[in-house]
């Protein structure tokens, strides 16, 4: 079987949203969609960038 693409965090939130979910609740980097009584959570970390990269 082949490997999955891999897709940003925005991307597959963009996705899901057409398949019908929304955006319930945001805590930190992870996103969580609901659709009726379905759920995923997606993470969404920030870029990094010569700002944060050290930042721990």
């Amino acid at each position: 079987m082949p490997e999955l693409p891999r897709i940003s965090g925005d991307k597959a939130i963009k996705v899901f949203k057409k398949l019908g979910f929304y955006e319930a609740r945001q805590k930190g980097s992870h996103v969580v969609l609901r659709r009726q009584d379905k759920g995923c959570v997606i993470p969404k970390p920030e870029a990094v960038t010569a700002n944060n990269k050290f930042n721990t």
